[in-house]
């Protein structure tokens, strides 16, 4: 039986709105340009410190120190305001549990934050592991971003299938050796998908099941 990694943001979960209120409150705060949710939402998918560092644009590390510190505080105030989980992904999630194919989450948001998101929009879902950007670890696409993971299931990486919406899935997925399922609904368009060489791309949620079945 494969194994199922998801990613979070744009995948599971449709978080834009959040992150963009967090990261305008902390570029507020410093006086700082701010950005419009589309704009938002081009930055996200390579771990919180690489969208503070493209959004303050400087390598200057005291301001995108404060920045980060800022951005994080006031991401925990709005961590599930307007966040919610995409159309029909709650109902796979339960059939997959159902199923008992074990499933797993692995993002480049910060730990502690993917959790708790997690714990609260999918209370009654099983996940083998919710695992986030780490400081001592790489983010995807780096291959090792997926090592805890593959050992908490229990299952090489090639015998699990990456669910994402974004490049780093793609590139992880590829880098892996993984078999990858690329999702329309998420942050990226089907375009960019395709050019990022995502080799399946699904609408609907439910619909990851039939190919899961055929793999």
């Amino acid at each position: 039986m494969r194994g199922i990694i998801f990613d979070l943001d744009g995948t599971l979960i449709d978080t834009a709105q959040d992150i963009a209120i967090a990261l305008n409150r902390a570029l507020e705060d410093e006086g700082l340009t701010t950005y419009s949710i589309p704009q938002v939402v081009a930055m996200i998918g390579n771990g919180a410190k690489r969208l503070i560092k493209d959004a303050v644009g400087t390598d200057d590390k005291d301001i995108l120190d404060r920045v980060y510190a800022r951005y994080r505080r006031h991401y925990l105030d709005v961590l599930t305001l307007n966040s919610k989980a995409y159309v029909g992904v709650h109902d796979l999630l339960r059939e997959l549990n159902r199923r008992d194919v074990p499933i797993s989450v692995l993002t480049n948001k910060p730990e502690p934050d993917a959790q708790e998101i997690i714990r609260r929009i999918f209370p009654d879902i099983t996940f083998a592991t919710v695992t986030g950007g780490r400081e001592d670890v790489p983010v995807k696409p780096d291959v090792r971003a997926g090592e805890y993971v593959s050992e908490v299931m229990n299952m090489p990486l090639s015998d699990i299938v990456m669910i994402g919406d974004g490049r780093a899935d793609v590139n992880f997925a590829i880098n892996a050796g993984m078999q990858m399922i690329a999702v329309s609904w998420g942050f990226s368009t089907k375009d960019q998908l395709v050019s990022y060489g995502a080799p399946c791309i699904v609408d609907n949620a439910i619909d990851i099941l039939s190919i899961i079945d055929n793999l």
